[in-house]
């Protein structure tokens, strides 16, 4: 499928500090391993504040090991869409290109997107806590493009789910009207 496709094409730039976790497991149990990874698994010039990229096709759990991960250690959750909605609604000339884009009904370019998240990046709390950058990159392009403006993570987490299992978990999935929060009919 595309995403493994998408997925083989990002690993080469970071197999160094990538790790891939069966997605199928119990959720506390990928979080002990993630969490084991994060804390003592890193290459030896860790930087004081964790980079780390999480990256898994949707309905592989990564929003819920991104609440574990933030509650560990404490980052900031970062996804391009927040971050994008957050540039637009600021009024900055990046959230005025990419309105631009969207009004227009076209996707927002791989350039402005880099631009938005290498500015989120560079902010306050990011700085001083770390960051977790959820489920992007999504492409080589991507992945090559953020390396190339600086952004280099210190691990790269795959949340690795077979194909059948993703079906199964997208077709029982919802949303609460009140509060937004993604669950399960089956699971939760």
């Amino acid at each position: 499928t595309m995403y493994h496709d998408n997925v083989n094409s990002i690993l080469p730039y970071y197999e160094k500090i990538a790790r891939k976790f069966d997605g199928t497991k119990n959720k506390h149990a990928i979080s002990e391993d993630v969490i084991h990874f994060l804390a003592g698994g890193a290459p030896k010039k860790v930087p004081k504040q964790m980079q780390i990229i999480i990256a898994g096709a949707p309905a592989s759990g990564k929003g819920t090991q991104c609440e574990l991960i933030v509650e560990k250690f404490g980052v900031v959750h970062i996804s391009t869409g927040d971050a994008l909605r957050a540039q637009v609604k600021a009024g900055t000339e990046l959230g005025k290109k990419a309105d631009e884009c969207m009004k227009a009904g076209a996707l927002v370019p791989d350039e402005l997107i880099i631009d938005i998240v290498k500015d989120r990046l560079s902010q306050e709390d990011c700085a001083t806590k770390g960051w977790l950058l959820d489920g992007f990159p999504r492409t080589g392009a991507q992945a090559d493009a953020l390396l190339g403006v600086g952004v280099v993570p210190s691990h790269f987490v795959l949340l690795d789910v077979p194909d059948e299992i993703l079906v199964e978990r997208c077709v029982g999935r919802r949303s609460d009207p009140e509060t937004g929060k993604i669950y399960h009919l089956k699971f939760n």
